[in-house]
Formats: C-alpha cells, sequence, structure tokens
C-alpha cells in the first residue's frame, strides 16, 4: 500500500498506487533529517512557522536534492474549500488561498505543508490530471475531497471511476478529540452533500466515549471520495495517526500548536 523511501537520513513516504501508473511523482515527508532545531526538529517545510527561514528553505532544498521534486510554496492554506487550478510552473507574486490545487501540466510541482491535517492525492491516469487536498476537520466538514474530484470533472473532463487517491497519515481517530459543538456541526451536515445511502457510514465516523468525542477523518474523507464516484479499491489511506506517532511526524495537537510541518508533493512527468 506505502512504503517509507530514505536516502541521506531523510525518510518519506510514497504510496504504491500512485506509482503504479508511472506518469506522476509525488511523497509525504516525516520530520527527521532537517536542519531546524526543537521545536521545530527537524525536516520543517513550514515558512509560515516562527523558525528561521533559512533553516526552511534549507530543508526544502535537501528534498528537491535527494527526491528531485523542487518545493515550493503554491497556495495559502485557509481551512476551508476553495480549489484553484495551476495551469503553469510560474509562481505568482502573490500566492492565493485555498485547499486543494490541480493541474494537468507536466512538470509543475504541488505542494501543501501541514501538521495533524489530512492530505489529499487524487490522480487521473486517464486525462492525466492531479490534484492535492488540504483537508483540516473545517475542510472536511466542507466536503473539500468531493468537491476536488467535482472540480476536476469541470475543468479537465476528469471521470471519477477512473481516479485513484490516496489519504495521508494525520491525526487519528484515537486522539482527534472534538467539543460536543463540532461532533455536532459534522452530524448536521451530512444531509448537505451526501446521498442518504452514506448516512449511517458518516455516523459511525462520530464517536463518543467516557473521554469525549471523536472525529475520524480517514473515514469522512474516503467516504467523500466515493460519493464522487471513485471506485473502493482505487482508494487507500495509511492509517498513520500523527500524533501517536510523533517521533516520526510533526502533530499540532501533540505539540502544543509550536511544531513544523510536514509536506506532500505531487507532479506529473
Amino acid at each position: 500500500m506505502y512504503k517509507f523511501v530514505e536516502k541521506n537520513n531523510i525518510k518519506i513516504l510514497k504510496f504504491d498506487i500512485l506509482e503504479s501508473f508511472g506518469i506522476t511523482e509525488h511523497y509525504y515527508s516525516l520530520r527527521n533529517g532537517g536542519v531546524s532545531s526543537p521545536p521545530f526538529n527537524s525536516l520543517n517545510l513550514g515558512l509560515h512557522t516562527t523558525d528561521k527561514p533559512e533553516n526552511v528553505i534549507a530543508n526544502r532544498k535537501l528534498l528537491e536534492e535527494n527526491f528531485s521534486i523542487p518545493v515550493r510554496d503554491v497556495i495559502k492554506l485557509e481551512h476551508g474549500d476553495k480549489i484553484l487550478p495551476i495551469y503553469d510552473d510560474k509562481i505568482p507574486s502573490e500566492i492565493p488561498f485555498a485547499d486543494g490545487i490541480m493541474t494537468n501540466v507536466k512538470n509543475v510541482p504541488l505542494s501543501i505543508f501541514y501538521a495533524d491535517c489530512t492530505g489529499i492525492f487524487i490522480l487521473d491516469p486517464v486525462k492525466e490530471v492531479i490534484a492535492l487536498v488540504h483537508a483540516g476537520w473545517r475542510g472536511t466538514l466542507k466536503a473539500i475531497a468531493l468537491k476536488t474530484v467535482k472540480a476536476m470533472n469541470r475543468e479537465y473532463g476528469t471521470n471519477p471511476k477512473d481516479c485513484v487517491s490516496a489519504i495521508c497519515p494525520s491525526i487519528g481517530p484515537c486522539c482527534f478529540e472534538v467539543t460536543e459543538d463540532t461532533a455536532d456541526l459534522f452530524l448536521n451536515s451530512f444531509n448537505s452533500y451526501y446521498p442518504q445511502s452514506f448516512l449511517k457510514d458518516l455516523s459511525l465516523c462520530i464517536s463518543k466515549n467516557n473521554k469525549g468525542y471523536f472525529v475520524n477523518l480517514w473515514n469522512l474523507n474516503k467516504i467523500q471520495l466515493l460519493c464522487a464516484g471513485l471506485k473502493s479499491d482505487n482508494i487507500v489511506s495509511s492509517n498513520i495517526c500523527t500524533s501517536c506517532h510523533n517521533d516520526l511526524f510533526f502533530s499540532y495537537r501533540k505539540e502544543n500548536r509550536v511544531t513544523g510541518r510536514m509536506g506532500a508533493v505531487f507532479m506529473l512527468i
């Protein structure tokens, strides 16, 4: 399903389902092997953190040198459901706000940087289109994964049945505790985007125990992809919790909001 690849003490995660078509390069970075000092130790890719910018730039250069994909800011994340098409490799003077990006242009690297949120790779190997999604809890609430597939269809003629998708490590249902009000927001949203046949599965993504309410972002986003028309066998999830595995991944919640950022990087070749 996925594998870890290591070069010069830098480890990344790659998904077999994306590699199998031979038309993309991709990876999801881990936290070790860079130059940043605590609490950003050590492969912090987030220029929007309070880490020294020169350290972040050095970390991005290390990844590019070892794994052959440029690492750069394409969008500023705003925890919403805006999806932007990318038409060329020019970096705008003002980076736009969005949480989804897509392109059919080769050798244009898409990147997002975050900690604990859910990153989603989507590939249409027929039309040769890729998309990269940042699905925090607010984006998941607004069904950004489902909306991204619809945007690919509108912009490029993508047939969802042709698509494959990989869901990156993120905070898991074991650790993503929310307030009762937030749990209710999810429960009340289910009639907004989903067919009735999915409502039971959706409700199982919100659980309650003696500690509180917990949300399963992995399953919620998988259901969104299914609702968009992807086949179940074409969706994989690492099911790795970034909070449980804080030695490998930055965790915004586990580290009290002061931490580095991993990167998901995707490019047509």
